[in-house]
């Protein structure tokens, strides 16, 4: 019986942490959301897991190191996981989302800490952000996020 050789391809794992963070301004909530430098899609701000850290505390230090935001963890919306290819290698991606509130005042201006990673953090009502989003995986999140906190009022 003939041994067939088969090319290995490489897989690399990556997990990050990310939030849906949302804030109340008057009657209607806001939700934050980025732009990366050098892309047009807007997403939700997500940042690899270091060593020994955990999803939650990953997703309040990414947030304020892209946004300037202070958020709190709400509670955990999903893990969304997905396979990419960058420079010849396959990625296999798991990131870990959570409902997370701003814990600053509504007027605090975004003040972006990574000029190299982030080009554009707005705050954005509902309707919009959902449509703004540029990923479906997102959108399904920012939903989920959207009823775990049912109608403002």
């Amino acid at each position: 019986m003939a041994k067939r050789k088969e090319s290995q391809i490489k897989v690399t794992r990556h997990f990050s942490a990310g939030g849906a963070v949302f804030r109340k301004n008057h009657n209607f909530r806001e939700w934050l959301l980025i732009k990366p430098k050098g892309t047009k899609r807007w997403q939700l701000p997500k940042g690899k897991i270091d060593r020994g850290e955990k999803s939650a505390d990953t997703a309040v230090r990414e947030i304020f190191e892209e946004t300037g935001v202070r958020a709190c963890v709400v509670e955990k919306i999903e893990d969304i996981k997905y396979f990419f290819v960058q420079d010849g290698e396959r990625i296999f991606k798991v990131v870990t989302f959570y409902l997370m509130k701003s814990t600053d005042d509504k007027d605090t201006k975004i003040e972006k800490q990574w000029e190299d990673e982030i080009e554009e953090a707005v705050w954005i009502a509902e309707s919009e952000a959902l449509k703004r989003l540029s990923f479906k995986s997102e959108k399904e999140i920012l939903r989920k996020g959207i009823n775990t906190l049912g109608e403002v009022g």
